[in-house]
């Protein structure tokens, strides 16, 4: 239940070590691209410790985490298009501002974040543990649990929405011989459309790929709010793919609520 931590999600951990490599590096303004959870984890620890957090992210992106950006004392700047959009603008602003750039589809900090916090917990309240099942938005949290819990011979299953397959394509694609088109979907913060630097580095850590469509897991995902699982659209695609596969395949799973309904409101 990550969406329990301190600025309300599973992004609170690589924010913060994304923070304390800026500031051993002298920065006073730490520039990201986001979908909205690494920003609010950014703004929420940037202001705890004196660092400026500009966050670039696109239009669509919900209204709820715009707001909480804003409430947080980030500097928001929105853009029209995709998160390449965003992340071309960002690119360009910290180039001209001299500003850190988190650069969290690429940055060490991210899965070094869940390598020293979130597998360990894993391993300690969970240690029965033989198969994780997790959707892939920057790809952090996926390599940092696989790179600590992969050598102990626990299954690693990445999760896309179906309408954007770049990881399923780059895999399990080349396998078959076929590629799906990428196309736009419902599930926010994660399917980004590219495989994302810090994935393509550890392909060999992932031994499987699955879609679901993003219309199912909209629909299953109101349908755990109401049966008290607070976590967001994210949430409902771990889960749903989950316990598809325990139907299929029965062995203890673990999966990630990464955030909250409540930054969804609008969509519920």
């Amino acid at each position: 239940m990550e969406y329990l931590n301190p600025s309300g999600s599973i992004k609170d951990r690589p924010a913060l070590f994304i923070l304390q490599k800026a500031l051993l590096e002298g920065a006073d303004e730490v520039v990201e691209v986001t979908s909205g959870n690494t920003g609010i984890g950014l703004a929420y620890w940037g202001r705890k410790m004196g660092v400026k957090v500009t966050i670039f992210m696109p239009k669509s992106y919900s209204v709820e985490r715009q707001k909480l950006l804003k409430s947080l004392g980030a500097q928001l700047i929105l853009v029209d298009g995709n998160i390449s959009d965003a992340l071309r603008q960002g690119e360009e602003y910290a180039h001209k501002s001299g500003a850190y750039l988190g650069k969290q589809f690429e940055n060490r900090a991210n899965w070094e974040a869940h390598y020293f916090t979130t597998a360990p917990e894993i391993l300690e309240q969970f240690p029965q543990v033989e198969r994780v099942v997790v959707a892939v938005g920057t790809g952090g949290t996926l390599v940092g649990i696989a790179s600590a819990l992969k050598r102990r011979g626990v299954e690693i299953v990445a999760v896309e929405p179906e309408e954007s397959p770049a990881l399923w394509n780059r895999i399990e694609g080349e396998k078959l011989g076929q590629i799906k088109p990428i196309t736009t979907h419902l599930v926010e913060g994660v399917g980004a459309g590219f495989v994302p630097p810090l994935v393509e580095k550890n392909l060999h850590l992932i031994d499987k790929v699955l879609l679901e469509s993003s219309e199912e897991v909209i629909k299953f995902w109101r349908k755990i709010v109401k049966e008290g699982i607070f976590g967001g659209p994210s949430t409902a695609l771990n889960l749903l793919t989950a316990l598809k596969l325990m139907e299929k395949e029965p062995k203890p799973t673990l999966t990630l609520a990464p955030d909250s309904y409540s930054r969804y409101l609008s969509r519920l």
